[in-house]
C-alpha cells in the first residue's frame, strides 16, 4: 500500500503543511548543540507508528526528498555515529574482555589494529594466556614463578640460556669415513621366525678429518618480526603476522627488534638454517618468516676430549626445578611500571613461531662426536645428554657446550638401552646384565642378572624396573632391592621394546605382535596384530600404542579395543625408534632419516634428511628440539628454536 493511500494520510498537501509547521517552530536561542539545523522534540503521530517498518522507511525517504541537500548532509552527520558505535569503549572492561575471549588468535591480532582502545583491550594477558593453554602448550612453571614472584633487581645483562647455535660454537664435530661398513644393530632383533638376519658386524675405520661444528646447507633465514614497512591494517593470512600487527600498531617507536631481549648473544652475521622438505618445501615456505640469505661459515673447533671433572651439581636438578641463570627484567615481560610480568601475547607469538618451524621443517643442527662405536641409546634434559654405545661406555654430555664431561664404564659389551632420573641411571647391555648407577658419581649401585641374552630395552619408575630381552622374556624387578618379581613369557621371538604405565606393561617383539600385560599379575591381557614383519619400537601413553616395524610402517593402536586406528607410510626401511606427544610423532629409521608426523591427521610434516649418514637407532624430542643417535657414531641435535625466545617455554 502506498503511503498516500493510508487512511490516516488525508492529502499530500496536508502532510506538507504539517511538516513545514513542525520545522518552522522557533528555536531555543540559549542552547547550541553544534548542529546548525533546528532541533525539537516532536511527538510522533500515532498513525506513523502504526505503519510497518518498510512503510516508515519509505515515508522517511520521501520526507528527506523534500529537504535541500545541505540539510540532508547535516542529518547524515547526526545519523553516522549511530552506525559506528565503539562497543568495546562503551562496555565495562571485564565485559569487553569476555566478548573478545570468543575470538581466535588471528582475529584477536587483527582487532588490535582497529584503534588504541581496541589494542589495549585485545592485548590483555588473560586473553592470550587462555589461548596459549587452549592449544595444549606448556611453559616452564618454575621459571615463570621465579621471574614474577621472587625477582630481585640486578644489573641487566645478556642471558646465557640460548637456543641459538652461536652460543654452541665450541661444539666439536668429527666425521666417519664413507668407506666404513655396516655393523650389527645389537639392540634390535628381526623376526626370528620369518625375517632374514642382519649380517655380522665388521670393524669400523674412523676418520680423523675434522668438519665444521654446524651444518647449514639451506639458505633459508628466519625472520623474527615483520618488516617495518608492513602495514598494520594489511590482510595477512599468516597467523603470526596478524598477532604481531597488533603488537606493533600504535607503538612502532617503542617496540623493535633491538628492544626484544632474546636471551642469547646473537652476532650480527646471518645464520642459515636447515630446511628439511618433504619435496622441495622451500617454494612453499611462508615468505613472511623465511627470507633468502647467504650461508655463513662458522668457526672450526678441534675435537679433543676435555678432562672429566666432577659432575656439576646443577646437572642433578630436575629440569623443571632448575633456574640456569639470573634473568634481568626483560623488555617484553614487564608491566607499565617496569615490574616483571609475563607478556602472554609475546609468549604466544614465540610459541606459534616455534610451531611454524616444526611444521615447515626449519631447524639448525649440531653434531656431537665422542663415542668410538655405534650409539644405541640416548636421553636428555635441558642441561645434559646421556648416551650408551657399542664401545661399552655411558657418556654424559653438556648440552650447551657439546663436551663429554663424564664417561662411565662397567658393562662388558654394548650398552643397548638406558634411562635416568634425578638420582640413578639404569642401563641394559649385550652382556645380559642390567646395571644401576649413581648418576652423580658413576658408582655402580647394583647389577641385576637374570636374562640369558642381550637386554634390548628397559624402563623404570619409583617402584619397578621392567626389562625385555633377546631371550624372548619380559622381567619385572623391584627397583629398591633388585629382586626379580616375575617373568612374562609369551612372545615367540626377541622382545625388542617395552613400555609400562598405570599398571600395564606393553611389549613388542620380532614375532610381529604387541602384547599388553598386567604389571601386578603378569597376565597377558591382549595381543595386537597388524604388522607384517618384526616390531622394533613402541610408545604407550595409557590409551594408544604407536609402533614402528621392519615392514617400514608406523601403526597406531587403541589400547582398549585393540583396533588399528591408522597406519603411517613413508619410511623406506625399518622404523627403529619413535616418540609422540599431544601434537606429533617423530620417527627414526634405518633409511637414515627422521620424520615428523601430525598425530591427529597422520600427515607427514617434515622429512629430516641432512643429518645422519647411517642407520638411526634412537631419538628423543621435547618442545624445541630432537636429539638422535646413530650407527655413524654421532649424536645430532636438531634445533627448531633458532630466533625463538624460549626463556619461559622450556
Amino acid at each position: 500500500m502506498r503511503i498516500e493511500e493510508h487512511p490516516a494520510c488525508i492529502s499530500e498537501t496536508g502532510i506538507e503543511e504539517r511538516i513545514i509547521t513542525l520545522l518552522e517552530s522557533p528555536a531555543d536561542e540559549g542552547y547550541n548543540d553544534g548542529y546548525e539545523e533546528i532541533k525539537h522534540e516532536i511527538e510522533i503521530p500515532s498513525w506513523i507508528t502504526s505503519l510497518s517498518e518498510e512503510q516508515r522507511a519509505e515515508f522517511a525517504f520521501q520526507l528527506l526528498l523534500t529537504l535541500p541537500t545541505p540539510k540532508i548532509a547535516q542529518l547524515h552527520n547526526r545519523l553516522s555515529p549511530l552506525f559506528h558505535r565503539d562497543f568495546l569503549a562503551l562496555l565495562p572492561y571485564e565485559l569487553a574482555i569476555h566478548i573478545l575471549s570468543f575470538l581466535d588468535a588471528r582475529t584477536l591480532g587483527r582487532a588490535a589494529c582497529v584503534s588504541i582502545q581496541w589494542r589495549k583491550v585485545s592485548s590483555d594477558g588473560t586473553l592470550w594466556r587462555n589461548l596459549f593453554f587452549k592449544n595444549g602448550w606448556t611453559v616452564n612453571t618454575k621459571m615463570v614463578e621465579w621471574y614474577t614472584s621472587n625477582y630481585q633487581l640486578q644489573t641487566p645483562t645478556i642471558c646465557s640460556r640460548s637456543n641459538s647455535p652461536f652460543n654452541r660454537a665450541k661444539n666439536p664435530d668429527q666425521s666417519i669415513s664413507t668407506q666404513q661398513q655396516l655393523e650389527t644393530d645389537d639392540d634390535y632383533e628381526l623376526d626370528d621366525i620369518h625375517d632374514d638376519h642382519i649380517e655380522d658386524d665388521q670393524n669400523i675405520n674412523s676418520s680423523n678429518e675434522k668438519l665444521q661444528s654446524f651444518h647449514y646447507p639451506s639458505t633459508n633465514q628466519i625472520s623474527l618480526l615483520p618488516k617495518e614497512n608492513d602495514g598494520c591494517g594489511s590482510q595477512q593470512e599468516d597467523l603470526n603476522l596478524d598477532i604481531w600487527n597488533g603488537v606493533l600498531s600504535h607503538s612502532r617507536t617503542t617496540i623493535s627488534r633491538n628492544s626484544i631481549n632474546i636471551p642469547s648473544a646473537i652476532p650480527s652475521t646471518s645464520l642459515s638454517t636447515v630446511s628439511a622438505p618433504i619435496s622441495d618445501r622451500s617454494s612453499s615456505i611462508d615468505k613472511h618468516f623465511i627470507n633468502s640469505a647467504h650461508s655463513t661459515s662458522l668457526l672450526h673447533h678441534p675435537t679433543e676430549q676435555l678432562p672429566s671433572p666432577p659432575l656439576p651439581s646443577h646437572y642433578l636438578f630436575p629440569p623443571s626445578a632448575y633456574i640456569p641463570y639470573n634473568l634481568p627484567i626483560l623488555p617484553m615481560h614487564q608491566n607499565e611500571s617496569g615490574q616483571p610480568a609475563i607478556n602472554w601475547k609475546y609468549l604466544y607469538h614465540q610459541r606459534s613461531l616455534l610451531e611454524h618451524h616444526w611444521h615447515k621443517g626449519i631447524y639448525s643442527i649440531r653434531k656431537l662426536p665422542g663415542h668410538t662405536e655405534s650409539i644405541y641409546c640416548i636421553q636428555f634434559d635441558e642441561h645434559k645428554i646421556i648416551s650408551g654405545s657399542r664401545d661399552d661406555t655411558i657418556k654424559v654430555w653438556d648440552i650447551k657446550t657439546g663436551y663429554c664431561i663424564r664417561t662411565y664404564r662397567g658393562h662388558r659389551q654394548s650398552v643397548l638401552c638406558l634411562q635416568y632420573d634425578d638420582n640413578l641411571i639404569v642401563s641394559g647391555s649385550s652382556d645380559t646384565t642390567i646395571i644401576i648407577w649413581n648418576l652423580a658419581t658413576g658408582e655402580i649401585i647394583r647389577t641385576l642378572e637374570g636374562h640369558s641374552e642381550s637386554v634390548l630395552n628397559l624402563r623404570f619408575n619409583d617402584n619397578h624396573i621392567v626389562s625385555c630381552s633377546k631371550d624372548r622374556t619380559v622381567r619385572i624387578w623391584n627397583r629398591e632391592t633388585g629382586v626379580c618379581l616375575r617373568v612374562l613369557c609369551g612372545h615367540r621371538a626377541a622382545v625388542n621394546a617395552i613400555q609400562f604405565k598405570d599398571g600395564c606393561v606393553v611389549s613388542a617383539s620380532g614375532d610381529r605382535t604387541i602384547k599388553l600385560w598386567s604389571l601386578v599379575s603378569g597376565q597377558c591381557l591382549r595381543t595386537f596384530d597388524g604388522h607384517s614383519r618384526g616390531i622394533a619400537c613402541i610408545q604407550f601413553d595409557g590409551n594408544i600404542i604407536i609402533s614402528g616395524s621392519s615392514d617400514k610402517t608406523i601403526k597406531v593402536f587403541d589400547v582398549h579395543t585393540g583396533a588399528c586406528l591408522s597406519t603411517l607410510v613413508g619410511h623406506t626401511d625399518l622404523v627403529r625408534t619413535l616418540q609422540f606427544d599431544k601434537n606429533r610423532i617423530v620417527s627414526g629409521s634405518y633409511d637414515e632419516t627422521l620424520r615428523v608426523w601430525d598425530l591427529k591427521t597422520g600427515e607427514l610434516q617434515s622429512n629430516l634428511i641432512h643429518g645422519h649418514t647411517s642407520r638411526i637407532f634412537k631419538l628423543q624430542f621435547n618442545t624445541t628440539k630432537i636429539i638422535s643417535c646413530s650407527q655413524d657414531q654421532k649424536i645430532i641435535i636438531w634445533d627448531f628454536a633458532h630466533n625463538v625466545d624460549t626463556t619461559f617455554l622450556v
